[in-house]
């Protein structure tokens, strides 16, 4: 498939979501728009129609479990699980499986869903400081596109996201080794820099979020943090720009309970889709200000030379 083919894909695909409100998240979320060409409809949401966006020249989606990890909810974000984002719709069938908030995907499904992913073992270390081997990141759940601009001064782009979480679920009785073992992990990249960071700015992960939660029983999860907001720089000496979005498990080690680590994280992102922004240029009138301010400073730096 040629990358015009891809384009014309991914800019042209609908996204039919069920119940659509732009103003305000429902109070609980009750499906989960799925496909089974993931790749077009994350991307469609995120940025199809966009007039800052030319060409989309390239897009993928890596999971295991590619028509269940990944979509749309009703009030436009898009999430990525490291289990099945299905399993939190509670009007869903597969919930059935799970009646109790963070009993989830994970315990179906990941013995399937392998997918280490070495960008995201990279972000994290082991307790002694040494690398994270790249198999204990598990269940990676990837979406990366490229693109053109239509104006090339645009340099900024701005989302933003929360992240949720069922890892929270037994905090009060696993302690101190809950917040090393588990570490879901998140990354936005975009020109392979992460710019997925909380307000301390750390990465995002299951154990730094700790600080943020609040109540994610609206999302179907334990927890979650606020909405956050990335605003991340492109890299001007590229003609085509990169963005890859991951979640994955990540564990510190293997425990010695295996259960300790049977539950599942997510992200929600980009409600409303990205912004393409250009830096403020200055006016004509703002140079020739500032002009005349530096040839004012310049004769008062002379005098004072000339008077010493």
């Amino acid at each position: 498939m040629n990358k015009r083919t891809i384009s014309s894909l991914i800019l042209g695909a609908t996204i039919t979501l069920a119940a659509s409100s732009a103003t305000a998240a429902p109070s609980i979320v009750t499906h989960i728009d799925i496909s089974h060409t993931p790749e077009i409809n994350l991307v469609n949401a995120l940025v199809g129609g966009n007039s800052a966006i030319k060409e989309i020249t390239y897009a993928s989606f890596t999971s295991a479990l590619p028509y269940h990890t990944a979509g749309i909810t009703p009030d436009g974000y898009v999430t990525m699980s490291t289990g099945a984002a299905i399993a939190h719709a509670t009007s869903n069938p597969y919930t059935q499986n799970f009646p109790e908030q963070g009993q989830n995907s994970y315990v179906q499904y990941h013995n399937q869903a392998g997918g280490s992913y070495a960008p995201l073992a990279a972000l994290l270390t082991l307790p002694n400081g040494s690398p994270l081997p790249v198999d204990n990141t598990r269940d990676a759940n990837v979406l990366t596109f490229s693109f053109t601009l239509n104006d090339p001064t645009i340099d900024t782009i701005t989302t933003s996201f929360f992240f949720a979480t069922d890892e929270t679920y037994k905090q009060s009785t696993w302690g101190d080794p809950w917040q090393r073992i588990n570490q879901d992990v998140f990354a936005f990249w975009v020109d392979g820099v992460n710019y997925a960071l909380l307000p301390n700015g750390s990465i995002v992960t299951a154990k730094t979020a700790l600080d943020y939660y609040i109540d994610g029983s609206d999302y179907c999860y334990n927890s979650r943090t606020e909405e956050i907001t990335i605003t991340a720089l492109l890299d001007p000496s590229r003609d085509v720009h990169t963005i890859t979005i991951a979640i994955a498990d990540a564990l510190t080690y293997i425990p010695e309970d295996a259960n300790k680590a049977l539950y599942d994280s997510a992200i929600f992102f980009g409600k409303g889709g990205m912004t393409f922004t250009a830096s403020a240029v200055p006016e004509p009138e703002t140079y020739a200000m500032m002009l005349a301010g530096l040839a004012m400073v310049g004769a008062v730096a002379r005098r004072r030379r000339k008077n010493a």
